[in-house]
């Protein structure tokens, strides 16, 4: 220290070496936040978007290299795909659509759906037949489930909470949902997974949906339908609620993924 309390010549120099770090480090980019958006991959385009929940309202966030369908989101908010062509899981970039890989894939042939339920338990729906089960940090770990009735699913999702069906059966939170097309409309089911097997149960009838998947900070099922009309499905009251339209249509898309 110098006379009179005043720092040295040297001292200021760090400090204002120090102040230009501080400053330098604030100028970088706030990490995208995912919450409030509805995520998806524009299949035509191959484009990274992002739906406004709270007004309708549509963003870019990338364009993709890789050829991505099925898209969920982890419980540590990780925004997960499928590369379809390289047949692996990735872990997606949401502020610009770049990707890691995770693991390999290859004992799918045609990812339609995926979901993380809650534990990080990742399900994928290949083929519109079975449930494949996976594990991020052990790609050489897997479990399948034929589905039945046989054909025709497309989406996967979970319950947020316990509900009980028409039959009065007790569904407890986390269990799988699937969904299909029954002609110009769509069935919900809940899924019964024994040993090799998906045994599909009717829960209520739904809009026709291009992709659903499961907000588990607001415990809310979500679906989205090809022509861009956000729903809420309601598996306790089993009803499907309009939220909005979005104005980013025609939307070509396989899976959507929600925080």
């Amino acid at each position: 220290m110098s006379r009179l309390g005043v720092p040295a010549r040297h001292s200021l120099r760090r400090s204002a070496g120090l102040l230009l770090l501080a400053s330098l480090w604030g100028c970088d980019e706030e990490p995208i936040r995912v919450e409030d958006q509805l995520w998806l991959v524009e299949q035509q385009s191959q484009s990274l978007l992002s739906l406004a929940l709270a007004e309708p309202g549509c963003q870019t966030r990338g364009y993709l290299t890789e050829q991505l369908g099925p898209i969920a989101l982890d419980g540590e908010e990780r925004l997960l795909a499928v590369d379809v062509l390289q047949r692996r899981l990735v872990d997606v970039q949401p502020s610009d659509g770049r990707i890691t890989r995770l693991i390999d894939l290859p004992m799918i042939t045609n990812p339609l759906a995926l979901t993380v339920t809650p534990g990080n338990r990742v399900y994928l729906l290949d083929d519109g037949t079975r449930i494949v089960r996976v594990d991020p940090e052990d790609g050489n770990w897997s479990q399948t489930w034929t589905l039945q009735p046989e054909g025709g699913w497309s989406g996967l999702a979970w319950l947020p909470e316990a509900v009980e069906t028409a039959n009065g059966e007790l569904l407890p939170a986390g269990t799988l949902l699937a969904w299909r097309r029954q002609g110009e409309q769509g069935m919900l089911a809940w899924l019964e997974l024994e040993e090799g097997q998906a045994l599909a149960h009717e829960l209520f009838g739904t809009p026709e949906l291009a992709g659903l998947d499961t907000s588990a900070g607001r415990a809310r099922i979500y679906g989205l339908s090809p022509t861009g009309e956000i729903y809420l499905l309601h598996a306790d009251l089993r009803e499907t609620q309009w939220i909005q339209q979005v104005p980013c249509t025609p939307l070509e898309v396989v899976d959507i993924a929600i925080p």
